[in-house]
């Protein structure tokens, strides 16, 4: 016994001496490029990489929590909607440990059923771009049909078109159900099909049986292609077959395929441009690529700065900042370290970099003079803040253990927070308790197996779901908190199973849905060439009927659409061919953005320009959904995350010359990951979602999840509110007062700018990047706003604003961020001087209203001090609030108005009106009207003895006076005393347009004014007066418009419209016109 350990451990000592021995003579006939990287390892790193080369570890699970367990299936969820072997819009179901089955939702069809798994790859399941998920190991089935769905078309048989409704499962038992309908060539006749697929296990292994149950509604003959050759088909019921051809002949059927062993082989389905590129194993990709820059420099650009260089020596160098990292070489974008990565590879990859062909020039383009303009890609600009902003309170509300990678938020009808993750699970989760701390929030898992979900709504207490590939409507119709039913409203636009191809949204607008589709891109970020006809684009999807409308192209990463309060729509775009940077963009009907196909060869006509430009690794990288602030001192301001630039920025916009453009500013740092979503929470305060990846798809140093609270305090930080053009430059208004003993110089203010030019390449340079020449500072009165002149600005342009060290608040304090940019899409001029702020926040008063003496008369949140004209109750009829407005929402006809008013049971109109009354004041409201819409704005509303609220009131007119009949009356357009005066004509904003009205009524002096147009100059009791009054259908009312107090009421015509900041003042008696 003795002697066999001695000689044990004899070999035990001289195998690793023979292993060595034997490797060092194998490297030393290894190039010496290779030789000398591996023998610069220390020999416990060297050790440590064979570990890891042997025993490779995972990407953590980030979507454990919640996740259920369900015996005998082999994997949780065990029903997942995804993209498998180059097919998009595919249903995988886990049928038991190692068996699959997978249908196309498409065609309604079994794609495939097969003994193995699914090689679960992609950037949603281990990061890796340019890969999606394929069936692995040996099929019993693979019909290769379009469809195997057939419909009976006089004698013949001919393919059925498909619509997919959706699958779900039987509450009481957990069966999985799949439903769709078919329909022949000409969609005149349709059958609702419901199959319950499941297995049969045999005691053999090897041997299966799957069960196909179907019931059908009435309808025209169907039938099934089958394989009869492959196994075989037992007909329990319902169903007859000849040859290939199974053909049902009740409304419900059951049948059997029986397989004795799986025969297909199912080979490996790597695109073959991923399978011979040696960085798609690696994250390499979403930062670089061979010909286009993306955040860092392209190969070609590295191989042509190194042109000439000792390649030894250069590999080395490139290799250790593979590994280490580095900035400030090509930017100030830091390159994130690959420590894992060993260092014969990274060398191995920094000898394939100088390989590359060397880059050539950005296209040649020429300046205003005419002179070939400069370019550069340079961005000497400040970091991006790291801490919290002061303003701000954040409170994570993800317990430990739930690391949610968050794709989309929003409130769910009991008033929980939904949060659908885009990981491998494909989640939706309730969350409790969201105002935190984290201690106290309790997280529910209500639905899976969703493909990538990036978007969340809910509409009249109905949830919806933005799925990669359709959109989906969740039902719990046992209401136990799980999701029982994932109905598909639309799979309306075309797709490939390109991994790029995601599906952004939702936002929920006068009860349509909003979502934008992203392009096919290749791996490395350059889009692919040829494109379906629909990426890139913005569609309203009317659930009423659920068709689609595309109603803006031209974008490439829309990832994020968010409604303003006044209902416009915002959406971030990023940066990538023909899109020299990324972009906010308020989204006009009809807009052209910018972004083609390579291989698009049409005129696709005016390109719209952005709301802003966010220059690329400045302001911008990655920017997602925007969220427009409605409390606090930011109310107004947009902000909007950057996955790769982090944390979150402002942007104040403001149109000019008919316009939308604005300045850009860095936020806030100091959130736990790269933000993705945002959410306005009630009472105050909003959501942060999070997400993050690998690459240029998250922010360095911070996790890939999370979600936050995050309040706002009463009072700004020190830093520039808002950057406005004017004619002679720029006016900076500062959050606070400047310091007492500051003197402002041009020095103070260093501007520079750019124009750019989109082309096929990736991104693209700043072209004439020149300093801007400040003439002179001027600091206002209240030491708030600092103007500054600069003569020669141009239109079409970015201005980079840099704030000098030197200025400080009156309270000693720095400015929190220093930086600004402002897209000058046009220039002011002496016409129009005062650029006004574009769609501020409603039902907010500024400081400057409130020390006027303004006042809300609505919240834009309740009815509070409203009622219904001679109701006897507050109960309020009609009216809701939408969008921050008050809206009308009884659209009737003329012969429906009528039978209101003549109807002895029912109020003849459900007039809006203000509890109080008031005399003396200063009226000023938003409108907005339905075409062919008429209404009216009733004011010195006596009190509610009348019948109607307009036998004695005053009324200005609210109408569309290009469609409604009464536009061709004098005295009855839009703003006019109504019947009674009409100074000008034409003043109201087209139709779906919001006007601005203002009535100001001081003694018998009455005035109107429409989008600052003057409209009504009258005095009550003048001749002016008594002439109208005679001439009107008032001259029999006795008393009419005489009373010196009243109510406000917004009139019921039968007709949709929206009403918003209310607001009133009181005017002394004696104050002067």
């Amino acid at each position: 016994m003795v002697r066999l350990l001695k000689i044990g451990s004899i070999i035990l000592l001289v195998i690793p001496f023979l292993a060595w021995g034997g490797f060092r003579f194998w490297l030393a006939e290894q190039p010496d490029a290779f030789r000398a990287s591996i023998e610069a390892f220390p020999p416990l790193e060297f050790l440590e990489v064979i570990y890891d080369h042997a025993f490779p570890s995972a990407l953590p699970d980030r979507a454990q929590w919640g996740r259920r367990k369900y015996p005998g299936r082999g994997h949780s969820p065990w029903v997942m909607r995804s993209s498998l072997d180059g097919r998009p819009r595919m249903l995988s179901i886990a049928l038991a440990e190692e068996l699959w089955l997978a249908y196309s939702t498409e065609t309604a069809s079994i794609h495939q059923f097969w003994r193995g798994d699914i090689d679960f790859t992609g950037p949603v399941f281990d990061a890796q771009h340019g890969f999606e998920p394929t069936s692995r190991g040996i099929a019993y089935a693979r019909p290769g049909t379009p469809t195997a769905w057939r419909i009976r078309d006089g004698n013949e048989w001919t393919p059925a078109r498909i619509r997919w409704r959706g699958h779900g499962f039987d509450p009481a038992s957990d069966a999985l159900w799949i439903r769709f309908e078919l329909r022949d060539a000409a969609g005149r006749h349709v059958r609702r099909v419901t199959e319950w697929p499941e297995r049969l296990l045999e005691g053999d292994s090897s041997r299966v049986a799957l069960e196909r149950r179907f019931e059908f509604t009435p309808g025209p003959p169907v039938a099934l292609l089958v394989e009869p050759e492959r196994g075989t088909i037992e007909i329990e019921a319902g169903a007859a077959i000849d040859g290939g051809l199974l053909s049902f002949t009740a409304n419900t059927a059951n049948i059997v395929h029986r397989y004795e062993a799986p025969t297909i082989p199912i080979e490996e389905n790597i695109p073959e441009t991923l399978a011979n590129d040696p960085f798609a194993k690696h994250d390499c990709h979403t930062c670089h690529h061979f010909r286009e820059r993306v955040v860092g420099p392209a190969w070609s650009e590295i191989a042509l700065r190194y042109q000439g260089a000792n390649r030894d020596i250069t590999i080395g160098q490139l290799a250790a900042r593979i590994r280490e990292g580095s900035s400030g070489r090509w930017g100030a974008i830091e390159m994130i370290p690959h420590p894992d990565l060993d260092r014969s590879e990274a060398a191995r990859l920094a000898s394939i970099i100088l390989e590359t062909e060397p880059s050539e020039t950005p296209i040649l383009v020429v300046d205003a003079g005419g002179a070939e303009a400069t370019w550069t890609f340079g961005s000497p600009t400040e970091a991006p803040p790291d801490g919290l902003h002061p303003s701000l309170k954040s409170t994570p509300i993800d317990p430990p253990e739930f690391t949610p990678r968050v794709g989309g938020l929003a409130w769910l009808p009991d008033g929980r927070l939904g949060v659908a993750t885009w990981d491998r699970d494909g989640s939706l989760f309730a969350v409790e308790g969201w105002q935190g701390p984290s201690e106290g929030v309790r997280v529910e898992r209500m639905a899976e197996g969703l493909h990538e979900p990036l978007g969340l709504a809910v509409v009249d207490d109905a949830l919806y779901i933005m799925q990669k590939q359709e959109i989906a409507q969740l039902f719990d119709h046992d209401g136990d908190g799980w999701t029982d039913e994932y109905r598909t409203i639309t799979q309306g636009w075309s797709v490939t199973s390109n991994f790029h191809e995601f599906g952004f949204g939702l936002v929920a607008l006068d009860g349509d849905l909003y979502g934008s589709l992203s392009v096919c891109v290749l791996v490395g970020g350059k889009s692919c060439r040829d494109q379906t006809p629909d990426r890139g684009k913005i569609f309203r999807l009317t659930l009423a009927s659920g068709e689609i409308e595309f109603i803006a192209s031209g974008l490439r990463t829309p990832n994020g659409l968010a409604a303003t309060p006044g209902g416009e729509l915002l959406v971030a775009d990023n940066q990538g061919d023909w899109l020299p940077a990324s972009k906010l963009i308020q989204v006009r009907p009809d807009g052209h953005y910018g972004w083609r196909a390579p291989g698009e060869k049409r005129d696709l006509g005016p390109v719209t320009p952005p709301t802003l430009w966010l220059p690329q690794n400045e302001v911008g990288n990655s920017p997602t959904q925007p969220l427009v602030l409605t409390e606090g001192p930011y109310a107004g301001h947009i902000v909007f995350g950057d996955i790769y630039n982090g944390g979150l920025k402002r942007a104040i916009v403001e149109e000019v010359g008919g316009q939308l453009q604005g300045a850009a500013f860095h936020f806030s740092g100091g959130l736990e990951g790269p933000v993705n979503r945002l959410l306005e929470a009630p009472g105050g305060g909003f959501i942060v979602g999070q997400i993050g990846s690998r690459g240029n798809w998250g922010e360095g140093g911070k996790d890939w999840f999370g979600l936050e609270f995050v309040q706002m305090g009463d009072e700004a930080a020190f830093e520039a509110m808002r950057v406005s053009a004017t004619p002679e430059g720029f006016e900076i208004h500062f959050s606070r007062a400047l310091a007492p003993d500051l003197v402002l110089t041009p020095d103070d203010f260093q501007l520079s700018d750019w124009f750019y030019v989109p082309s096929e390449i990736y991104g693209g340079p700043k072209y004439d990047l020149r300093d801007l020449a400040i003439e002179h500072v001027h600091l206002s009165a209240d030491r708030r706003v600092a103007s500054i002149v600069v003569r020669d600005r141009l239109p079409e342009r970015v201005v980079y604003l840099h704030f000098g060290p030197a200025i400080r608040s009156e309270r000693g304090e720095s400015l929190w961020v220093n930086e600004a940019w402002y897209t000058m899409n046009v220039l002011p001029t002496a016409e129009s001087p005062n650029a006004r702020k574009h769609d501020e926040a409603p039902n907010i008063l500024s400081l400057a209203e409130e020390e006027a003496g303004w006042r809300l008369l609505f919240d834009g949140r309740s009815f509070e001090g409203w009622k219904i004209y001679g109701a006897k109750d507050d109960s309020i009829e009609f009216w809701r609030i939408e969008n921050a407005a008050l809206a009308f929402t009884r659209d009737v006809s003329l012969a429906g108005l009528v039978w209101n008013h003549l109807n002895p049971f029912s109020r003849a109109a459900a007039d809006l009106m203000t509890k109080e009354r008031f005399s003396d004041f200063e009226l000023s409201i938003d409108w907005r009207i339905s075409p062919g819409g008429n209404s009216g704005i009733f004011y010195l509303v006596p009190d509610e003895r009348s019948a109607l609220a307009w036998d004695l009131g005053l009324e200005m007119q609210v109408l569309d006076d290009a469609a409604h009949s009464d536009g061709q009356i004098e005295r009855h357009r839009a703003g006019d005393l109504y019947d009674l005066q009409s100074l000008v004509r034409d003043a109201a904003n087209p139709v779906g347009e919001w006007n601005r009205a203002r009535i100001r009524v001081q003694g018998s002096h009455i005035e109107h004014w429409l989008n600052d147009r003057p409209i009504v100059d009258i005095t009550r009791g003048s001749p002016d007066w008594r002439s109208a009054v005679a001439n009107s259908k008032f001259a029999d009312t006795e008393g009419f418009g005489l009373a010196e107090r009243g109510h406000i009421t917004l009139q019921d015509h039968g007709d949709l419209v929206w009403y918003r900041n209310i607001k009133i003042r009181k005017l002394p008696p004696s104050e002067a016109r």
